[in-house]
């Protein structure tokens, strides 16, 4: 579809921002790629491990979920350190996102900020000097846009994350000053 190039491009531009920003600092922030539906996500994902399998060797690349992980309602958890990794060790690795890109859905990233649930609050850890890219962010309703507002400006002040959005219809969420335009219509 027409809309993956523009994940690739995110993708990219986050990989520069974080070997830019992140590295005088000695750290590979975690790159979460957040998505309204399903659907886009088993597409965005099969593309991003295309990419990531033709960087990395395949003896490195047996055990993937290093490097990306795939996490919504639907997902198998099949996280694999090694060829015995215990399914309770998968769920746990799979819960926590402990993988370099997550690709998720919204409500998995929201119920990662506010939720009573231990296995949704386990991740906030990696919401912390992370790059978040946002793609489609005009499907959050409007009742919720106060909210993502506030959020991700304490989340960027406070804990040094960077959000990027990625679509073409600029929803009220926030406001001209509160962000920068990476790339401009002609």
């Amino acid at each position: 579809t027409c809309a993956l190039p523009i994940s690739l491009v995110g993708l990219n531009f986050a990989n520069k921002l974080s070997s830019r920003v992140f590295k005088k600092f000695g750290y590979n922030p975690k790159l979460i790629f957040a998505l309204p539906f399903t659907s886009i996500i088993e597409q965005n994902y099969n593309v991003f491990k295309k990419v990531l399998e033709s960087k990395y060797s395949q003896e490195d690349f047996n055990f993937a979920n290093k490097y990306l992980l795939k996490h919504h309602y639907l997902s198998e958890i099949n996280y694999k350190l090694n060829e015995d990794t215990p399914i309770e060790d998968s769920l746990f690795y799979v819960e926590n996102w402990d993988s370099k890109i997550v690709v998720t859905t919204f409500i998995q990233l929201f119920s990662s900020m506010i939720n009573n649930k231990n296995k949704n609050l386990k991740r906030f850890h990696n919401l912390v000097n992370s790059i978040i890219i946002l793609d489609e962010i005009q499907e959050i309703p409007p009742k919720y846009h106060n909210f993502v507002n506030s959020f991700f400006k304490a989340l960027s002040h406070y804990f040094n994350t960077y959000i990027i959005f990625s679509t073409a219809t600029k929803p009220s969420i926030f406001d001209e000053n509160d962000m920068q335009e990476i790339l401009k219509k002609e």
